[in-house]
Protein backbone atom coordinates (compact mmCIF):
# COMPACT_ATOMS: atom_id res chain seq x y z
CA UNK A 1 0.00 0.00 0.00
CA UNK A 2 1.26 3.75 -0.61
CA UNK A 3 2.74 4.85 2.36
CA UNK A 4 1.32 8.35 1.69
CA UNK A 5 -2.20 6.82 1.74
CA UNK A 6 -1.56 4.88 4.70
CA UNK A 7 -0.36 7.85 6.84
CA UNK A 8 -3.59 9.59 5.32
CA UNK A 9 -5.89 6.93 6.51
CA UNK A 10 -4.49 6.66 10.11
CA UNK A 11 -4.92 10.42 11.05
CA UNK A 12 -8.71 10.32 9.33
CA UNK A 13 -9.03 7.25 11.76
CA UNK A 14 -8.05 9.31 15.06
CA UNK A 15 -10.28 12.76 13.94
CA UNK A 16 -13.74 10.74 12.48
CA UNK A 17 -15.95 7.76 14.45
CA UNK A 18 -16.95 6.18 10.84
CA UNK A 19 -15.20 3.80 8.53
CA UNK A 20 -11.87 4.86 7.19
CA UNK A 21 -10.96 2.36 3.58
CA UNK A 22 -8.09 2.73 1.97
CA UNK A 23 -7.48 -0.61 1.23
CA UNK A 24 -7.38 -1.41 -2.67
CA UNK A 25 -10.32 -3.39 -2.96
CA UNK A 26 -12.59 -0.93 -1.32
CA UNK A 27 -10.86 2.21 -3.38
CA UNK A 28 -12.13 -0.48 -6.94
CA UNK A 29 -15.59 -0.46 -5.22
CA UNK A 30 -15.39 3.69 -5.03
CA UNK A 31 -13.79 3.65 -8.36
CA UNK A 32 -16.89 3.84 -10.51
CA UNK A 33 -20.28 4.60 -10.27
CA UNK A 34 -23.32 4.08 -12.79
CA UNK A 35 -21.62 6.42 -15.74
CA UNK A 36 -18.67 5.75 -18.12
CA UNK A 37 -15.36 6.64 -15.39
CA UNK A 38 -13.08 4.93 -13.81
CA UNK A 39 -11.10 7.39 -10.86
CA UNK A 40 -9.46 5.38 -8.46
CA UNK A 41 -9.58 7.73 -5.19
CA UNK A 42 -7.00 8.00 -2.75
CA UNK A 43 -9.72 7.27 0.56
CA UNK A 44 -13.11 6.11 1.43
CA UNK A 45 -14.52 7.96 4.75
CA UNK A 46 -18.23 6.78 5.68
CA UNK A 47 -19.14 9.22 8.18
CA UNK A 48 -21.51 8.22 11.48
CA UNK A 49 -22.19 12.05 12.17
CA UNK A 50 -22.21 15.72 10.40
CA UNK A 51 -19.20 15.85 13.36
CA UNK A 52 -17.10 13.22 10.88
CA UNK A 53 -18.13 14.79 7.72
CA UNK A 54 -17.19 18.29 9.44
CA UNK A 55 -13.36 16.62 10.37
CA UNK A 56 -12.96 15.10 7.31
CA UNK A 57 -13.17 18.47 5.25
CA UNK A 58 -11.47 20.59 7.39
CA UNK A 59 -8.21 17.42 7.76
CA UNK A 60 -8.70 17.78 3.55
CA UNK A 61 -8.83 21.46 3.03
CA UNK A 62 -5.67 22.40 4.96
CA UNK A 63 -3.88 19.64 3.25
CA UNK A 64 -5.09 20.40 -0.53
CA UNK A 65 -6.81 17.44 -0.83
CA UNK A 66 -9.97 17.21 -2.79
CA UNK A 67 -13.44 15.83 -1.40
CA UNK A 68 -16.32 14.52 -3.06
CA UNK A 69 -19.50 13.49 -1.46
CA UNK A 70 -21.05 10.11 -2.67
CA UNK A 71 -24.35 8.70 -1.92
CA UNK A 72 -25.81 5.43 -3.73
CA UNK A 73 -23.58 5.70 -6.74
CA UNK A 74 -26.17 5.52 -9.18
CA UNK A 75 -25.76 8.91 -10.73
CA UNK A 76 -24.76 8.64 -14.73
CA UNK A 77 -22.63 11.85 -14.91
CA UNK A 78 -19.51 10.90 -12.82
CA UNK A 79 -20.46 13.18 -9.57
CA UNK A 80 -19.33 10.99 -6.85
CA UNK A 81 -16.36 9.75 -7.92
CA UNK A 82 -12.65 11.80 -6.88
CA UNK A 83 -9.18 11.17 -6.38
CA UNK A 84 -8.61 12.55 -3.51
CA UNK A 85 -11.18 11.65 -0.41
CA UNK A 86 -14.96 10.12 -0.88
CA UNK A 87 -17.52 11.12 1.79
CA UNK A 88 -20.11 7.57 1.54
CA UNK A 89 -22.80 9.12 3.28
CA UNK A 90 -24.95 6.41 2.61
CA UNK A 91 -23.71 3.89 4.58
CA UNK A 92 -24.16 4.86 7.92
CA UNK A 93 -26.40 9.01 7.75
CA UNK A 94 -29.29 7.18 6.27
CA UNK A 95 -31.88 8.19 9.70
CA UNK A 96 -35.74 10.15 9.17
CA UNK A 97 -34.75 11.97 12.09
CA UNK A 98 -38.60 14.03 12.87
CA UNK A 99 -41.48 14.25 10.89
CA UNK A 100 -44.32 17.09 11.11
CA UNK A 101 -47.63 17.56 9.49
CA UNK A 102 -46.48 19.35 6.51
CA UNK A 103 -42.68 18.63 6.64
CA UNK A 104 -39.41 15.64 7.73
CA UNK A 105 -36.09 15.76 8.11
CA UNK A 106 -33.39 13.43 6.57
CA UNK A 107 -30.17 12.48 6.77
CA UNK A 108 -28.30 12.41 3.14
CA UNK A 109 -28.22 8.69 3.14
CA UNK A 110 -31.74 8.11 3.41
CA UNK A 111 -33.46 6.43 0.05
CA UNK A 112 -36.07 7.99 -2.01
CA UNK A 113 -38.15 4.19 -1.47
CA UNK A 114 -37.55 4.52 2.31
CA UNK A 115 -38.71 7.76 2.71
CA UNK A 116 -41.99 7.73 0.33
CA UNK A 117 -42.74 4.40 2.37
CA UNK A 118 -42.47 6.47 5.97
CA UNK A 119 -44.65 8.64 4.32
CA UNK A 120 -47.12 6.84 2.67
CA UNK A 121 -47.97 5.52 6.25
CA UNK A 122 -48.96 9.36 7.11
CA UNK A 123 -51.01 9.36 4.55
CA UNK A 124 -47.98 11.91 2.74
CA UNK A 125 -45.98 11.72 -0.07
CA UNK A 126 -42.62 13.26 -1.01
CA UNK A 127 -43.28 14.29 -4.93
CA UNK A 128 -40.43 14.13 -6.85
CA UNK A 129 -39.46 10.39 -8.08
CA UNK A 130 -36.07 9.15 -9.04
CA UNK A 131 -36.38 6.12 -11.53
CA UNK A 132 -33.94 3.95 -9.39
CA UNK A 133 -36.04 4.99 -6.39
CA UNK A 134 -34.81 2.00 -4.55
CA UNK A 135 -30.90 3.05 -3.88
CA UNK A 136 -31.43 6.98 -4.82
CA UNK A 137 -30.28 8.50 -1.65
CA UNK A 138 -31.66 12.26 -0.37
CA UNK A 139 -28.32 14.15 -0.77
CA UNK A 140 -27.88 12.65 -4.27
CA UNK A 141 -31.21 13.92 -5.27
CA UNK A 142 -30.75 17.08 -3.67
CA UNK A 143 -26.85 17.72 -5.36
CA UNK A 144 -28.91 16.44 -9.28
CA UNK A 145 -31.90 18.35 -8.07
CA UNK A 146 -33.61 15.43 -9.32
CA UNK A 147 -37.22 15.64 -10.07
CA UNK A 148 -38.56 12.33 -12.08
CA UNK A 149 -41.28 11.47 -14.20
CA UNK A 150 -43.81 13.29 -12.48
CA UNK A 151 -41.83 16.62 -12.73
CA UNK A 152 -45.02 18.20 -13.97
CA UNK A 153 -46.52 17.23 -11.22
CA UNK A 154 -44.66 17.96 -7.97
CA UNK A 155 -41.36 19.93 -9.44
CA UNK A 156 -37.91 18.92 -8.47
CA UNK A 157 -36.22 18.37 -5.41
CA UNK A 158 -35.56 22.46 -4.84
CA UNK A 159 -39.61 23.05 -4.64
CA UNK A 160 -39.21 20.96 -1.79
CA UNK A 161 -36.05 21.71 0.36
CA UNK A 162 -37.02 23.96 3.24
CA UNK A 163 -33.56 24.22 4.86
CA UNK A 164 -30.28 22.16 4.58
CA UNK A 165 -27.61 21.71 7.04
CA UNK A 166 -24.45 21.65 5.11
CA UNK A 167 -20.82 21.37 5.60
CA UNK A 168 -18.39 24.11 3.52
CA UNK A 169 -15.58 23.75 2.48
CA UNK A 170 -13.44 25.04 5.27
CA UNK A 171 -15.17 22.87 7.30
CA UNK A 172 -17.57 24.49 9.07
CA UNK A 173 -20.90 23.41 9.71
CA UNK A 174 -24.36 25.79 8.71
CA UNK A 175 -27.96 25.58 8.61
CA UNK A 176 -28.88 27.43 5.50
CA UNK A 177 -32.48 28.86 5.22
CA UNK A 178 -33.17 31.58 3.12
CA UNK A 179 -31.47 34.92 4.11
CA UNK A 180 -31.60 38.46 4.35
CA UNK A 181 -28.55 39.84 2.27
CA UNK A 182 -27.79 42.59 4.43
CA UNK A 183 -27.37 40.95 7.52
CA UNK A 184 -24.23 41.41 9.20
CA UNK A 185 -22.82 38.10 9.06
CA UNK A 186 -22.14 37.55 12.92
CA UNK A 187 -21.04 34.52 13.96
CA UNK A 188 -24.65 33.89 15.57
CA UNK A 189 -26.07 34.32 12.26
CA UNK A 190 -23.84 31.60 10.87
CA UNK A 191 -21.59 33.80 8.26
CA UNK A 192 -25.11 33.20 6.17
CA UNK A 193 -25.52 36.96 5.23
CA UNK A 194 -21.71 36.93 4.02
CA UNK A 195 -23.00 33.97 1.44
CA UNK A 196 -26.39 35.41 0.97
CA UNK A 197 -25.00 38.89 0.47
CA UNK A 198 -22.33 37.24 -1.89
CA UNK A 199 -24.51 35.42 -3.97
CA UNK A 200 -27.21 38.74 -3.73
CA UNK A 201 -24.43 40.40 -5.53
CA UNK A 202 -24.00 37.67 -8.25
CA UNK A 203 -27.20 37.80 -9.22
CA UNK A 204 -27.39 42.00 -9.78
CA UNK A 205 -24.51 41.90 -11.94
CA UNK A 206 -25.32 38.95 -14.28
CA UNK A 207 -28.78 39.45 -14.26
CA UNK A 208 -28.89 39.82 -18.03
CA UNK A 209 -27.19 36.53 -18.73
CA UNK A 210 -28.85 34.84 -16.25
CA UNK A 211 -32.44 36.16 -18.06
CA UNK A 212 -31.17 34.43 -21.27
CA UNK A 213 -29.82 31.20 -20.70
CA UNK A 214 -31.91 30.38 -17.76
CA UNK A 215 -35.58 31.28 -18.82
CA UNK A 216 -38.06 30.72 -15.58
CA UNK A 217 -40.41 28.46 -18.44
CA UNK A 218 -37.19 26.22 -18.79
CA UNK A 219 -36.52 23.23 -16.22
CA UNK A 220 -32.97 23.18 -15.99
CA UNK A 221 -31.95 21.29 -13.49
CA UNK A 222 -28.08 20.68 -13.60
CA UNK A 223 -25.31 23.62 -12.50
CA UNK A 224 -26.31 26.14 -10.11
CA UNK A 225 -30.10 27.65 -10.90
CA UNK A 226 -30.08 31.13 -10.08
CA UNK A 227 -32.90 32.71 -11.52
CA UNK A 228 -35.01 32.21 -8.30
CA UNK A 229 -32.97 32.78 -5.83
CA UNK A 230 -34.41 36.06 -4.63
CA UNK A 231 -38.15 36.13 -2.89
CA UNK A 232 -39.46 38.50 -0.60
CA UNK A 233 -36.29 40.01 0.20
CA UNK A 234 -34.51 36.55 0.72
CA UNK A 235 -31.61 34.82 -1.09
CA UNK A 236 -32.95 31.02 -0.45
CA UNK A 237 -29.67 29.36 0.07
CA UNK A 238 -30.98 25.91 0.04
CA UNK A 239 -32.55 25.98 -3.07
CA UNK A 240 -29.20 26.91 -4.77
CA UNK A 241 -27.33 23.68 -3.50
CA UNK A 242 -29.93 21.76 -5.12
CA UNK A 243 -28.11 20.84 -8.50
CA UNK A 244 -24.95 21.81 -7.26
CA UNK A 245 -23.84 18.28 -7.46
CA UNK A 246 -21.45 18.61 -3.89
CA UNK A 247 -19.73 21.64 -5.15
CA UNK A 248 -20.77 24.65 -2.71
CA UNK A 249 -21.34 22.20 0.65
CA UNK A 250 -21.66 18.38 1.71
CA UNK A 251 -25.44 18.21 2.78
CA UNK A 252 -25.18 16.60 6.30
CA UNK A 253 -29.20 16.84 6.71
CA UNK A 254 -32.34 18.51 4.92
CA UNK A 255 -35.63 19.86 6.08
CA UNK A 256 -38.54 18.81 3.04
CA UNK A 257 -41.88 19.97 2.27
CA UNK A 258 -44.11 17.10 1.89
CA UNK A 259 -48.21 17.24 0.52
CA UNK A 260 -51.15 15.00 0.68
CA UNK A 261 -51.10 11.18 -0.84
CA UNK A 262 -52.94 10.64 -4.55
CA UNK A 263 -56.26 9.31 -3.78
CA UNK A 264 -55.63 7.35 -7.53
CA UNK A 265 -54.35 7.28 -11.01
CA UNK A 266 -54.88 6.18 -14.06
CA UNK A 267 -52.53 5.13 -16.69
CA UNK A 268 -52.45 4.00 -20.34
CA UNK A 269 -49.55 3.09 -22.80
CA UNK A 270 -49.94 5.05 -26.46
CA UNK A 271 -48.32 3.35 -29.27
CA UNK A 272 -46.97 4.61 -31.91
CA UNK A 273 -44.96 4.48 -35.60
CA UNK A 274 -43.02 7.26 -35.24
CA UNK A 275 -41.12 8.83 -32.13
CA UNK A 276 -42.19 12.20 -33.67
CA UNK A 277 -45.81 11.39 -33.35
CA UNK A 278 -45.02 10.50 -30.22
CA UNK A 279 -43.81 13.69 -29.17
CA UNK A 280 -46.28 15.44 -31.29
CA UNK A 281 -49.26 13.26 -29.40
CA UNK A 282 -47.29 15.08 -25.80
CA UNK A 283 -47.50 18.36 -26.78
CA UNK A 284 -51.17 17.55 -27.86
CA UNK A 285 -51.99 16.22 -23.96
CA UNK A 286 -50.21 19.07 -22.16
CA UNK A 287 -53.00 21.28 -21.68
CA UNK A 288 -54.88 18.56 -20.01
CA UNK A 289 -52.25 18.05 -16.80
CA UNK A 290 -51.10 15.04 -17.24
CA UNK A 291 -49.14 14.23 -14.07
CA UNK A 292 -46.37 12.20 -16.46
CA UNK A 293 -45.50 11.70 -20.05
CA UNK A 294 -42.94 9.29 -20.49
CA UNK A 295 -41.15 8.84 -23.80
CA UNK A 296 -39.81 5.79 -24.93
CA UNK A 297 -38.46 4.21 -28.48
CA UNK A 298 -38.16 1.30 -30.46
CA UNK A 299 -35.36 0.05 -29.29
CA UNK A 300 -36.29 0.94 -25.50
CA UNK A 301 -39.64 -0.97 -26.50
CA UNK A 302 -36.88 -3.76 -28.27
CA UNK A 303 -35.42 -4.67 -24.70
CA UNK A 304 -38.57 -4.43 -22.57
CA UNK A 305 -39.93 -7.37 -25.01
CA UNK A 306 -36.95 -9.21 -24.83
CA UNK A 307 -36.68 -8.36 -20.76
CA UNK A 308 -40.30 -9.79 -19.82
CA UNK A 309 -42.83 -12.02 -22.06
CA UNK A 310 -45.57 -9.77 -20.77
CA UNK A 311 -44.26 -6.84 -22.45
CA UNK A 312 -43.89 -8.84 -25.79
CA UNK A 313 -47.57 -10.21 -25.61
CA UNK A 314 -48.34 -6.34 -25.04
CA UNK A 315 -46.26 -4.38 -26.80
CA UNK A 316 -46.33 -5.26 -30.77
CA UNK A 317 -43.17 -4.99 -32.95
CA UNK A 318 -44.43 -2.82 -35.63
CA UNK A 319 -44.39 -0.60 -32.34
CA UNK A 320 -41.69 2.31 -33.08
CA UNK A 321 -42.44 4.71 -30.21
CA UNK A 322 -44.65 4.91 -26.83
CA UNK A 323 -46.01 7.34 -24.13
CA UNK A 324 -46.73 6.24 -20.88
CA UNK A 325 -49.49 9.27 -19.36
CA UNK A 326 -50.65 9.07 -15.97
CA UNK A 327 -53.38 11.11 -14.43
CA UNK A 328 -53.39 11.41 -10.55
CA UNK A 329 -55.69 13.34 -8.33
CA UNK A 330 -58.59 12.80 -5.24
CA UNK A 331 -60.36 9.97 -6.61
CA UNK A 332 -60.01 6.88 -8.52
CA UNK A 333 -63.38 8.13 -10.93
CA UNK A 334 -61.59 11.79 -11.41
CA UNK A 335 -58.26 10.13 -12.64
CA UNK A 336 -60.07 7.61 -15.44
CA UNK A 337 -62.19 10.67 -16.36
CA UNK A 338 -59.08 12.69 -17.10
CA UNK A 339 -58.14 9.83 -18.82
CA UNK A 340 -60.52 9.38 -20.96
CA UNK A 341 -60.57 13.11 -22.57
CA UNK A 342 -56.94 12.49 -23.11
CA UNK A 343 -57.24 8.90 -25.02
CA UNK A 344 -60.46 10.67 -26.93
CA UNK A 345 -58.30 13.56 -27.86
CA UNK A 346 -56.11 11.31 -29.46
CA UNK A 347 -57.93 9.15 -31.06
CA UNK A 348 -59.61 11.84 -32.94
CA UNK A 349 -56.36 12.72 -34.51
CA UNK A 350 -56.14 10.73 -37.74
CA UNK A 351 -53.15 8.20 -37.92
CA UNK A 352 -51.76 9.61 -34.63
CA UNK A 353 -52.05 6.39 -32.44
CA UNK A 354 -51.02 2.47 -33.40
CA UNK A 355 -52.69 1.19 -30.56
CA UNK A 356 -53.97 2.12 -26.86
CA UNK A 357 -53.16 -0.05 -23.79
CA UNK A 358 -54.88 1.39 -20.91
CA UNK A 359 -53.93 -0.04 -17.50
CA UNK A 360 -57.53 -1.82 -15.89
CA UNK A 361 -56.00 -2.12 -12.17
CA UNK A 362 -53.65 -1.43 -10.28
CA UNK A 363 -51.32 -4.14 -11.63
CA UNK A 364 -51.04 -3.13 -15.00
CA UNK A 365 -50.40 0.25 -14.06
CA UNK A 366 -47.71 -0.94 -11.74
CA UNK A 367 -46.34 -2.94 -14.96
CA UNK A 368 -46.60 -0.55 -17.44
CA UNK A 369 -44.56 1.80 -15.01
CA UNK A 370 -42.15 -0.66 -15.15
CA UNK A 371 -41.20 0.49 -19.16
CA UNK A 372 -39.74 3.92 -16.72
CA UNK A 373 -38.65 2.76 -13.58
CA UNK A 374 -36.25 -0.06 -14.76
CA UNK A 375 -35.01 1.82 -17.97
CA UNK A 376 -30.87 0.98 -17.13
CA UNK A 377 -31.81 -2.40 -15.45
CA UNK A 378 -33.27 -3.26 -18.32
CA UNK A 379 -29.83 -2.76 -20.34
CA UNK A 380 -28.74 -5.17 -18.63
CA UNK A 381 -29.98 -7.85 -21.31
CA UNK A 382 -27.72 -6.23 -23.83
CA UNK A 383 -24.24 -8.11 -24.10
CA UNK A 384 -21.69 -7.78 -26.57
CA UNK A 385 -18.69 -5.06 -26.73
CA UNK A 386 -20.81 -2.12 -28.10
CA UNK A 387 -24.12 -0.90 -26.17
CA UNK A 388 -26.12 2.19 -24.98
CA UNK A 389 -23.93 4.04 -22.99
CA UNK A 390 -24.35 6.90 -20.91
CA UNK A 391 -22.31 9.85 -21.93
CA UNK A 392 -24.39 12.32 -23.82
CA UNK A 393 -27.60 11.36 -21.74
CA UNK A 394 -29.78 14.25 -20.78
CA UNK A 395 -30.72 17.02 -22.28
CA UNK A 396 -33.70 19.75 -21.90
CA UNK A 397 -35.79 21.24 -24.62
CA UNK A 398 -38.77 23.64 -24.83
CA UNK A 399 -41.20 21.36 -25.08
CA UNK A 400 -42.81 22.57 -28.52
CA UNK A 401 -39.49 22.09 -29.89
CA UNK A 402 -39.36 18.49 -29.04
CA UNK A 403 -40.69 17.01 -32.31
CA UNK A 404 -37.87 19.09 -34.13
CA UNK A 405 -35.18 18.41 -31.98
CA UNK A 406 -36.03 13.97 -32.48
CA UNK A 407 -35.96 15.02 -36.29
CA UNK A 408 -33.27 16.45 -35.77
CA UNK A 409 -31.23 14.01 -33.91
CA UNK A 410 -32.26 11.08 -36.70
CA UNK A 411 -30.09 13.41 -38.93
CA UNK A 412 -27.35 13.56 -36.51
CA UNK A 413 -27.50 9.93 -36.16
CA UNK A 414 -27.69 9.07 -39.72
CA UNK A 415 -25.10 11.28 -41.03
CA UNK A 416 -22.56 10.24 -37.70
CA UNK A 417 -23.63 6.41 -38.83
CA UNK A 418 -24.51 5.91 -34.87
CA UNK A 419 -27.66 4.40 -33.12
CA UNK A 420 -28.67 5.34 -29.86
CA UNK A 421 -31.45 4.77 -27.89
CA UNK A 422 -33.89 7.50 -26.75
CA UNK A 423 -36.16 7.73 -23.39
CA UNK A 424 -37.55 10.98 -22.23
CA UNK A 425 -40.33 12.98 -20.13
CA UNK A 426 -42.16 14.55 -23.13
CA UNK A 427 -44.09 17.31 -20.52
CA UNK A 428 -40.69 18.73 -19.64
CA UNK A 429 -38.87 18.42 -22.81
CA UNK A 430 -36.23 16.73 -21.52
CA UNK A 431 -34.04 13.59 -23.09
CA UNK A 432 -31.82 10.93 -22.19
CA UNK A 433 -29.85 9.69 -25.18
CA UNK A 434 -27.69 6.48 -24.79
CA UNK A 435 -26.10 5.98 -28.19
CA UNK A 436 -24.36 2.46 -29.16
CA UNK A 437 -20.68 2.46 -28.31
CA UNK A 438 -17.76 1.28 -27.26
CA UNK A 439 -16.28 3.88 -24.58
CA UNK A 440 -13.05 1.46 -23.82
CA UNK A 441 -11.76 1.71 -27.41
CA UNK A 442 -9.65 5.01 -28.17
CA UNK A 443 -11.48 5.45 -31.51
CA UNK A 444 -14.83 5.23 -29.44
CA UNK A 445 -14.06 8.23 -27.63
CA UNK A 446 -13.85 10.76 -30.06
CA UNK A 447 -16.55 9.12 -32.02
CA UNK A 448 -19.06 9.61 -28.51
CA UNK A 449 -17.32 13.30 -28.31
CA UNK A 450 -18.06 14.19 -31.93
CA UNK A 451 -21.74 12.69 -31.61
CA UNK A 452 -22.29 14.67 -28.14
CA UNK A 453 -20.89 17.87 -30.08
CA UNK A 454 -23.53 17.47 -32.75
CA UNK A 455 -26.20 16.71 -30.76
CA UNK A 456 -25.87 19.81 -27.93
CA UNK A 457 -25.30 22.36 -31.00
CA UNK A 458 -28.93 21.00 -31.94
CA UNK A 459 -29.87 21.53 -28.42
CA UNK A 460 -28.62 24.84 -27.82
CA UNK A 461 -29.63 25.75 -31.78
CA UNK A 462 -33.34 25.22 -30.41
CA UNK A 463 -33.80 26.96 -26.88
CA UNK A 464 -32.57 23.87 -25.16
CA UNK A 465 -29.65 23.34 -22.37
CA UNK A 466 -27.01 20.45 -20.96
CA UNK A 467 -27.69 18.77 -17.77
CA UNK A 468 -31.48 17.36 -16.97
CA UNK A 469 -31.95 15.12 -14.12
CA UNK A 470 -28.32 13.72 -14.31
CA UNK A 471 -26.96 17.03 -14.14
CA UNK A 472 -23.44 18.10 -15.68
CA UNK A 473 -20.90 15.80 -14.03
CA UNK A 474 -17.95 14.89 -15.93
CA UNK A 475 -19.85 14.08 -18.85
CA UNK A 476 -21.12 17.18 -19.69
CA UNK A 477 -18.82 20.31 -17.86
CA UNK A 478 -16.89 20.95 -20.10
CA UNK A 479 -19.42 21.09 -22.75
CA UNK A 480 -21.23 23.34 -21.01
CA UNK A 481 -18.29 25.90 -20.65
CA UNK A 482 -18.20 25.82 -24.78
CA UNK A 483 -21.58 26.41 -24.94
CA UNK A 484 -22.67 28.69 -22.67
CA UNK A 485 -19.34 30.12 -21.98
CA UNK A 486 -21.26 33.64 -20.28
CA UNK A 487 -23.36 31.39 -18.03
CA UNK A 488 -20.49 29.40 -17.07
CA UNK A 489 -18.68 32.56 -16.12
CA UNK A 490 -21.09 33.27 -13.48
CA UNK A 491 -21.05 29.84 -11.96
CA UNK A 492 -17.30 30.39 -11.27
CA UNK A 493 -18.07 33.19 -9.13
CA UNK A 494 -20.83 31.42 -7.27
CA UNK A 495 -18.26 28.88 -6.76
CA UNK A 496 -15.36 30.86 -5.64
CA UNK A 497 -17.75 32.29 -3.03
CA UNK A 498 -18.46 28.89 -1.33
CA UNK A 499 -15.21 27.06 -2.03
CA UNK A 500 -12.43 29.66 -3.29
CA UNK A 501 -9.70 26.94 -2.61
CA UNK A 502 -11.87 24.17 -4.99
CA UNK A 503 -11.81 21.74 -2.50
CA UNK A 504 -15.29 20.10 -2.90
CA UNK A 505 -15.92 17.75 -5.75
CA UNK A 506 -13.53 19.79 -8.47
CA UNK A 507 -13.93 19.87 -11.85
CA UNK A 508 -17.84 19.73 -11.43
CA UNK A 509 -20.44 22.38 -13.11
CA UNK A 510 -16.97 24.34 -13.37
CA UNK A 511 -14.61 22.72 -15.85
CA UNK A 512 -11.30 22.35 -14.33
CA UNK A 513 -9.63 20.36 -17.43
CA UNK A 514 -10.19 19.70 -20.98
CA UNK A 515 -12.63 17.28 -22.93
CA UNK A 516 -9.68 15.34 -23.83
CA UNK A 517 -9.01 14.56 -20.22
CA UNK A 518 -12.32 14.01 -18.87
CA UNK A 519 -12.70 10.86 -21.36
CA UNK A 520 -9.30 9.93 -20.93
CA UNK A 521 -10.83 9.28 -17.61
CA UNK A 522 -13.32 6.43 -19.21
CA UNK A 523 -12.73 2.88 -17.71
CA UNK A 524 -10.00 0.75 -18.87
CA UNK A 525 -9.83 -2.66 -20.72
CA UNK A 526 -11.06 -5.68 -18.58
CA UNK A 527 -8.69 -8.29 -19.55
CA UNK A 528 -8.04 -9.78 -16.97
CA UNK A 529 -4.41 -10.22 -15.47
CA UNK A 530 -2.45 -13.58 -16.36
CA UNK A 531 -1.66 -15.15 -12.83
CA UNK A 532 2.25 -15.99 -12.75
CA UNK A 533 1.31 -19.26 -11.17
CA UNK A 534 -0.44 -21.37 -13.83
CA UNK A 535 -1.46 -23.41 -10.80
CA UNK A 536 -3.22 -20.15 -10.05
CA UNK A 537 -5.42 -19.96 -13.03
CA UNK A 538 -8.74 -21.65 -11.81
CA UNK A 539 -10.19 -22.17 -8.48
CA UNK A 540 -10.56 -25.43 -7.01
CA UNK A 541 -13.56 -26.01 -7.07
CA UNK A 542 -15.05 -26.50 -10.76
CA UNK A 543 -18.75 -24.79 -9.72
CA UNK A 544 -16.21 -22.04 -9.49
CA UNK A 545 -14.17 -22.06 -12.66
CA UNK A 546 -14.82 -19.26 -14.81
CA UNK A 547 -13.07 -18.74 -18.26
CA UNK A 548 -11.29 -15.36 -18.35
CA UNK A 549 -13.35 -14.40 -21.26
CA UNK A 550 -16.80 -15.00 -19.73
CA UNK A 551 -15.96 -14.08 -16.95
CA UNK A 552 -14.80 -9.77 -17.76
CA UNK A 553 -18.25 -10.25 -20.13
CA UNK A 554 -20.00 -10.92 -16.84
CA UNK A 555 -18.12 -7.94 -14.41
CA UNK A 556 -19.00 -5.72 -17.84
CA UNK A 557 -22.26 -6.48 -17.91
CA UNK A 558 -22.73 -4.58 -14.47
CA UNK A 559 -24.47 -1.19 -15.87
CA UNK A 560 -24.77 0.81 -12.29
CA UNK A 561 -28.37 0.20 -11.78
CA UNK A 562 -27.54 -0.27 -8.34
CA UNK A 563 -30.24 -2.82 -7.63
CA UNK A 564 -27.25 -4.77 -5.76
CA UNK A 565 -27.47 -1.37 -2.87
CA UNK A 566 -31.22 -1.97 -2.87
CA UNK A 567 -33.07 -2.07 0.81
CA UNK A 568 -36.29 -3.50 -0.29
CA UNK A 569 -37.47 -6.98 0.78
Amino acid sequence: MDRERQLIAEDLRGLVAGDVLCDDASRALYATDASLFEIWPLVIVRPRSVDDVAATVRFAAERGIPVTPRGGGSGLAGDALGRGIVVDTSRFMRRIIHTTATRVRVQPGVVAAQLDEHLARLGRMFGPDPGNAAVTTIGGMIGRNASGSRFARHGAIRDRVAAVQGVLADGSVMELVPTAAGGTGTPAEGGQARLAAGVAAILADARPVIARWQPADRPTHGGYRLDDLERDGLVDLPRLLCGAAGTLAIVTEATLETSPADGGRAVALVLFDSLEKAADAALRLASLGPSACDLFDKRHLALARGAKVTFDLLIPPAADAGLLVEFTGETPAECRARLDDALARLGGVKRLCLDIRRAEDDHDATLFWELSRQVVSTLHGVRGTSRPVPFVEDVVLPPARLPDFLRRLQDVLKDQAATALVFGHALQGQVHIRPYAEPRHPDERVRLERLAESIYADVVALGGTLGGEQGLGLSRTAFFGRFFPDLSAVFSRVKDLFDPRGTLNPGRIVAAVELAAVTEAFRGSLEPARPADPRMAAPALPVLTWPAASLAAEVDACNGCGACRTLGP
